[in-house]
Order: C-alpha cells, then sequence, then structure tokens
C-alpha cells in the first residue's frame, strides 16, 4: 500500500506559489472529526504533515482563530446552530466585513509590523 502522505510531501515540496497566490484553510479542518459544536483553531486543526508545517505558522493561528470565533457567534446569532451546519458562504460574507471595517488579520499585521 503506498503512503499517502509520502507521495503528498513531494506533492507539496514541487508547489510553489507566485507573488500575491495562496492557498485556502477550509472550514472543516477546524470541526474535528466526531464533533459538531467545537471549532478548534491554530496548531491544533486538521491537517497532514506536510500542510502542517505552512499553517501552524502566526498569520495562519489568527486567520483559523478568528474563523472559529466568527463561526460561534454566527451561530449564536443564528439561534444556537451547531457549528458544523455553519453556511460557510455567511461566514466568508462577515469575515470579509470584518476585515473591511479593519478587524481582521490585515489590520493585525500592520500592528505587527
Amino acid at each position: 500500500m503506498p503512503d499517502e502522505g509520502a507521495e503528498n510531501e513531494k506533492l507539496y515540496q514541487n508547489s510553489k506559489y507566485r507573488n500575491g497566490e495562496c492557498y485556502g484553510i477550509p472550514y472543516r479542518c477546524l470541526i474535528p472529526k466526531g464533533f459538531k459544536n467545537l471549532a478548534v483553531a491554530g496548531r491544533t486543526i486538521s491537517a497532514d504533515r506536510a500542510m502542517m508545517s505552512s499553517v501552524r505558522i502566526m498569520s495562519p493561528c489568527f486567520a483559523t482563530g478568528q474563523a472559529a470565533g466568527t463561526a460561534v457567534a454566527l451561530g449564536l446569532k443564528a439561534g444556537g446552530i451547531v457549528l458544523d451546519k455553519i453556511d460557510t458562504d455567511i461566514l466568508r460574507k462577515w469575515l470579509r466585513g470584518l476585515l473591511n471595517k479593519g478587524i481582521g488579520l490585515t489590520s493585525m499585521v500592520k500592528v505587527i509590523n
């Protein structure tokens, strides 16, 4: 049986992003298997070993934390929707709205720099 992890590592090692390119982190990475109403963020999200090398740094940790917290707020505002049922289109809209107000990762990066 082939080692899926080794195959993924080769794929990621050969991937190069140009300036301005990036990858997304799926919302499902924030909801642990077997849980419906638990969100994790930062270094505790679900990712394979190769991807973990880039998602474990501070910026993605900030972003996943903000996404998880916003998902909780969205669920509570909607009357207690469990986190694995959150409409991710609405979540993205909320997160973009926060960024437009200067609340979010881009404003954190400005503070840090």
